[in-house]
């Protein structure tokens, strides 16, 4: 009887991890910009500001993969302005194409919190295409020249731009799983902790 209780406390424990390992499939790619090389004399930011942000996917990026992705949530930032909601979701875009070990070589990035047909902005842009590499499909060529490396943020009668040095990804990392999970571990527990209750209710029972 101790062994299939023991038996069964594994099994439980056992699928209450496995349900915390698999309960979050998402993760994130973080990117980290260069400094900006030139701002406007009526920009709000300056050339020791650069973009850096993250972007949430449902599963990783294949290998060898490029195209149009859906982000589960997103989040970049130059100088005091962050931006990580789209209420005009057309003005959004994340394209990614990944090499051969999947790690992101090409993108274009464009996000912004403007509303539709207002045009304030501030757009926040990151695209790198490597001359005589062609841009993978959905990116925005026809708005941007093809082959170039550029960080910028635009505005209303503003602009300040990076066009020399392409930043960098980092990830995938897994995202946080734990809070998915979280309920269904602690039932597990509880389980387990009813089982103990009732096999020594049990034992006392028996030699009373």
């Amino acid at each position: 009887m101790k062994h299939k209780f023991w038996l069964l406390a594994v099994l439980v424990l056992a699928q209450c991890l496995w349900a915390v390992q698999f309960a979050d499939a998402s993760v994130v790619y973080t990117y980290t910009g260069d400094d900006f090389q030139y701002a406007s004399s009526t920009s709000p930011y300056t050339p020791t500001d650069s973009i850096t942000g993250s972007v949430t996917l449902s599963s990783a990026l294949g290998a060898s993969s490029s195209g149009v992705v859906a982000a589960v949530s997103f989040s970049f930032s130059v100088g005091n302005t962050t931006i990580s909601t789209c209420s005009y979701s057309p003005s959004c875009e994340f394209s990614f194409a990944t090499g051969s070990n999947g790690a992101i070589d090409y993108w274009f990035v464009s996000v912004t919190n403007e509303t539709s047909g207002t045009s304030n902005g501030p757009f926040i842009i990151s695209e790198n295409y490597e001359s005589g590499i062609t841009p993978p499909p959905g990116f925005l060529s026809l708005l941007y020249p093809p082959y170039v490396s550029q960080d910028e943020v635009v505005g209303s009668g503003y602009y300040a731009y990076n066009v020399v040095d392409p930043g960098t990804w980092s990830g995938p990392i897994s995202a946080t799983p734990l809070p998915a999970a979280l309920s269904l571990f602690a039932s597990g527990l509880g389980v387990l902790g009813l089982l103990g209750w009732r096999r020594k209710r049990k034992a006392q029972a028996v030699t009373a």
